[in-house]
């Protein structure tokens, strides 16, 4: 796959021959609600997972990973947008691979 960091760093994205994608983006959300998709838990982490997900063919999972109170006093998450999509099958199909690198990102980040 072949790597490209865009969003001023916030986001890298990778895509293959076959035109599976994988994204990883930063931002900042408020709480989830249901209409983020189905709660799950990705290690010690509160998220959502959506198929279809951010990309119409594709699985996405939301990470929340730390609260924070914005200007106005509401409270927000940061939080870690793992999507990974493809032409090349169902979006659903895209939720177990998109896990395996929700995993491996909650892993990596630093503690809530």
């Amino acid at each position: 796959m072949t790597a490209e960091r865009e969003y001023a760093g916030w986001m890298c994205q990778w895509s293959s021959p076959d035109d599976t994608r994988a994204e990883i983006r930063f931002g900042r959300n408020a709480p989830y609600t249901a209409a983020d998709g189905d709660p799950i838990q990705v290690r010690d982490r509160e998220a959502r997972i959506e198929a279809p997900g951010y990309h119409p063919e594709g699985c996405t999972i939301k990470i929340a990973h730390r609260p924070y109170r914005d200007g106005d006093g509401e409270t927000k998450n940061e939080v870690v947008l793992v999507s990974v999509a493809g032409m090349t099958a169902p979006p659903e199909q895209f939720c177990g691979p998109a896990g395996e690198l929700a995993d491996a990102v909650v892993a990596a980040l630093p503690p809530a």
